[in-house]
């Protein structure tokens, strides 16, 4: 939706700009989502990462528009990252205790 709207605003010369950002978006989300379903590991911390990163967006949404509601989404998304990063450093811990015990 957001995507649209700006389109709706946007002249020539930042639609290309759009267009771009929308490949580049949809090419990390490919990517993020091959490698969950592969099971690898470097994509679970990409996926911390990745959600980590719309904080700061949140922030600013919240200073301009602040609800409770806003606040209430950021806080989740603060604990979801925070219990992600959380049970990766756990795993890698185990896996690390489990190598040095082989």
């Amino acid at each position: 939706r957001l995507f649209i709207e700006s389109l709706a605003r946007a002249t020539n010369h930042h639609v290309i700009g759009l267009v771009c950002f929308a490949m580049v978006y949809a090419l990390v989300r490919l990517l993020e989502a091959y490698g969950l379903w592969r099971g690898k590991h470097w994509a679970e911390w990409f996926a911390v990462i990745s959600a980590g990163l719309y904080l700061p967006l949140e922030f600013q949404h919240l200073a301009r528009h602040g609800s409770w509601l806003t606040a209430g989404v950021i806080c989740f998304n603060i604990l979801t990252v925070v219990y992600m990063a959380r049970l990766l450093i756990q795993q890698q811990a185990k896996r690390s205790l489990k190598s040095k015990v082989e």
